[in-house]
């Protein structure tokens, strides 16, 4: 099967990990290596994410993910399996971007077609969720109210 692109596409692949010359056999057998970088261990990540449109989490399982939160505040596209606490950071304006966990490969690929074929405002409006999203809930000022609010609440407290 030869996949066959009808837009400018390009796929980073930023990390390493055991699977990663699966992962580039997969890609070269589906056609995709054109497309594709591997940069290995990097400590910049954030300079490869400001040159990104969409993020892709297809993790099994998470925690809390700080690379989704990262993404998401630089307004990249989030993308994700429904796992661990993904959920709690998501964008319920996003809600169609976040695949069930055991979503298969064709449901990882319809959703990036859909986005490869959206138009350049609704991207826009998707990233500016993502970004309102990170912005709203996880920012160092917000964090900051949250601590405060629970010490405050602990010291009111009676002992005992």
């Amino acid at each position: 099967m030869r996949l066959i692109l009808c837009c400018a596409f390009s796929c980073h692949i930023l990390g390493t990990g055991p699977h990663e010359a699966q992962l580039q056999d997969e890609a070269t057998r589906l056609g995709l290596q054109p497309f594709c970088t591997w940069h290995g261990f990097q400590t910049e990540v954030r300079a490869f994410l400001r040159q990104s449109d969409i993020f892709v989490l297809p993790s099994y399982r998470e925690g809390l993910p700080n690379t989704l939160l990262e993404a998401m505040a630089e307004g990249l596209i989030p993308v994700a399996r429904d796992v661990g606490g993904v959920r709690e950071i998501w964008p319920e304006t996003l809600h169609p971007l976040l695949l069930p966990s055991a979503s298969t490969a064709q449901t990882w690929a319809q959703t990036l077609k859909t986005l490869l074929q959206a138009t350049p405002p609704a991207l826009l409006e998707y990233k500016a969720a993502s970004w309102q999203a990170c912005h709203d809930n996880f920012s160092l000022s917000q964090q900051v109210s949250l601590l405060e609010s629970w010490l405050r609440q602990q010291t009111e407290r009676p002992l005992g």
